[in-house]
Formats: C-alpha cells, structure tokens, sequence
C-alpha cells in the first residue's frame, strides 16, 4: 500500500488559512507544499528509521503508529498522566489540527510571498488590497508547532520502550524546531 499524507488541504482554515485553496493552483500548490513539507518534518522529528517504519504502516492496523498519529492518554517520566494529542487530531468542535499544518504553512508562506519572474522576485499589485506582512501569522503558526512537538517529544521519551527507535536518534534531535521564533527573527 502506497503512503498517504497525514495532513490534507482541509487543515488549512482559522488562523491557518490559505486563500483561494479552491483555486486548482493554489489547490496544487498545498499538495506540493505537503508532498514537500511532511516527509521532511516527519523525520525530522522521529529520525529516519522510526519514520521509515512509519511509511511502512498501512495506516489503519492498530499499534504504535496509529497511537503516534491520533494519540494516547499516558504517563510521563515524572508520573504525571499527560495526553499526546497525536500528529493529527480534531478539536471537541470539529477543527482539524495537526503539528505537521503548523510546518507547512510557516513554509508555503514564506514560499508565497512573492512571485518569481523571469527578471526577478515580484509582488502581485492587487486591487482594492494592500500588500501586508505575513510574518505575524507565520511566527504563530510555528509557535503553535514548538508546544506540540514538546508534547511530542515527552511522549515519545515516556514510551521509549514502544519508540525505540526514536531513543537511540534522541541525540540527533535538531533542537531548532522547538526554539520559539518572532517577528524580528530574534
């Protein structure tokens, strides 16, 4: 069975909007930005060889990946009982959320700022708009992503036994992805 995407174009609404997503362009632009974006986080966050195993799950079966992308009530290193909300999940009023949207987003906007033309990078002059900056909703989303991946982090760490993999990459970890970011790159 061929790998499915995580996340599709649906979580990409509230605060995570992409205008004229029923636009076939801009439709296929969020397919790429995915196809792109959430191989690249993915192992980024579970090292190759967990997300290897990831790919090789049929996406239905129950078990340890099915755990890792809808989530889990459990018990932490400290005794504390947490939830791991999952790499996808949806909210008590129907809102599709995901870590991987977060990631994707942050990066198909700073994609999309501008156009590239054959003498340059230009911005699209619209009528009866304004051209604003992006970066408030960017650093957001990416803010809203770090406080995930801890989760996921902690998660992971307090099922070391289930996620073996993951400890033996733990050292690896590219620890950037959970540094908060603002809008003066600071």
């Amino acid at each position: 069975m061929a790998y499915v995407n995580t996340i599709d174009a649906s979580y990409f609404f509230g605060s995570l909007t992409i205008g004229q997503k029923s636009d076939v362009a801009v439709s296929a632009a969020i397919v790429i930005a995915i196809d792109t974006y959430e191989p690249v986080l993915l192992q980024y966050l579970l090292g190759y060889e967990t997300y290897k195993a990831y790919l090789a799950w049929n996406g239905t079966e129950a078990g340890r990946f099915k755990v890792l992308r809808s989530g889990l009530e459990y018990t932490s290193q400290n005794g504390t009982t947490k939830k791991w909300k999952g790499l996808r999940y949806t909210t008590g009023l129907g809102t599709k959320k995901s870590l991987i949207a977060n990631y994707v987003y942050y990066h198909y906007m700073a994609e999309n700022v501008t156009i590239s033309t054959g003498t340059g990078e230009k911005v699209a002059a619209n009528q009866n708009a304004i051209n604003a900056d992006a970066i408030q909703k960017q650093v957001k989303a990416w803010n809203e992503m770090v406080g995930e991946i801890i989760s996921l982090i902690d998660f992971l760490v307090s099922k070391s036994d289930v996620y073996t993999e993951f400890e033996a990459y733990r050292p690896f970890f590219p620890y950037e992805l959970i540094q908060y970011k603002n809008s003066l790159g600071l």
